[in-house]
């Protein structure tokens, strides 16, 4: 990575995870038997205003606020994801029975309990549940055409 002397850098700590900005303070080349190589020191913003070899920090580093935020939320919409997912995935472990349990059992009450309609000027008309429910899936089954409810 190349780095201007007096360009701000932005640092997440691997240990901590906190953010920090940081100086560049210093471009050292070196011209070896072995090769040439480039090192920058930095500056940290700490009271001592410390110099240290940017090579040496146990830091990830971010040449600008964009790309330090665009991997913070990356970052924090993964780590989300794996927290939903695992959550999703006790809840069908742990819970999965109950749930298809209670639907049935909710099911044949719903379908059993007569019900009455209110369909104006005083008239109540008695509508069966199982009924209804298998005109509408002869129905989207002539249309092809789902309400979305089953």
């Amino acid at each position: 990575m190349n780095y201007s002397v007096g360009q701000i850098v932005y640092l997440i700590s691997k240990k901590t995870t906190q953010v920090f900005p940081a100086q560049v303070v210093e471009q050292i080349k070196r011209k070896t038997l072995e090769g040439e190589s480039v090192d920058y020191t930095i500056m940290l913003p700490d009271s001592n205003r410390s110099t240290i070899s940017i090579s040496e920090i146990d830091s990830q580093v971010f040449m600008s606020v964009e790309s330090l935020r665009s991997f913070m939320i990356e970052n924090a919409e993964k780590s989300i994801k794996t927290m939903i997912d695992k959550a999703v995935d006790i809840s069908r472990d742990i819970f999965e029975d109950t749930i298809k349990d209670s639907d049935s059992l909710s099911e044949s009450l719903v379908s059993s309990i007569p019900s009455e309609v209110d369909i104006g000027n005083g008239i109540k008309a008695k509508v069966n549940i199982e009924s209804i429910k298998d005109s509408i899936e002869k129905i989207e089954g002539l249309t092809g055409v789902s309400d979305g409810t089953s």
